[in-house]
């Protein structure tokens, strides 16, 4: 229940995102409305969701109030802010420009390279990112290799690479080929990724013109 439960939450989220990021407005300011919101919410589960806790002991291992905000904070919070930084730009950029389908697959395929880093042992990779890794804590067990996943993965892999392929439409030239070569080709953008302007905006623009 908890799965279906967040596979239709994350859906519905997704949907009601797109729709906010694909009205009018500057990505900065819709970006920073969001961020807003996930603040607002994140402070009311740190500082209140203890408070529900009836047992005394557990509330004071969660509660902030006890234990300090800052405990258990480390070189690896700064390392995981610096990076979700950009990820989250680059995600909302995505769903601002395309869909929120194509970021799905595109955060799914970087979930199927995380489940191949994870199999290979830290071990074998280079001494310079097992340095870098041992240096923000102790190595993750690898993964086992599972063939249901290696197909998932596989297929994953190949949605992500396909799916949002722009397609060729020939460009007529007005220009005689007297050496009857086709035109070349040139690939564009596919219509469902073209963002939409205003009526009035379209309108007050052929009348300036």
């Amino acid at each position: 229940m908890l799965v279906l439960g967040s596979i239709c939450f994350n859906c519905l989220g997704a949907l009601l995102v797109e729709n906010f990021l694909k009205a009018k407005g500057e990505l900065y300011e819709q970006k920073a409305q969001l961020l807003l919101g996930e603040v607002v919410v994140n402070s009311i589960l740190v500082f209140v969701g203890p408070l529900f806790i009836t047992d005394l002991e557990v509330r004071a291992m969660n509660s902030p109030w006890q234990r300090g905000f800052f405990s258990g904070w480390d070189g690896r919070v700064l390392v995981c802010a610096i990076l979700w930084i950009p990820a989250g730009w680059t995600a909302t950029m995505l769903v601002k420009r395309c869909s929120n389908l194509l970021k799905t697959l595109a955060q799914a395929f970087s979930s199927v390279l995380t489940y191949v880093f994870s199999v290979v042992p830290l071990s074998s990779g280079p001494r310079t990112w097992a340095h870098f890794v041992t240096m923000l804590g102790p190595p993750l067990t690898p993964e086992p290799v599972s063939s249901p996943v290696v197909l998932l993965a596989i297929s994953v892999m190949i949605s992500a690479l396909t799916f949002g392929a722009d397609r060729r439409e020939p460009k007529i030239s007005n220009r005689r080929h007297t050496d009857h070569q086709e035109v070349p080709e040139k690939w564009k953008v596919d219509s469902s990724y073209l963002q939409v302007r205003p009526r009035s905006r379209q309108i007050s623009e052929s009348s300036g013109r």
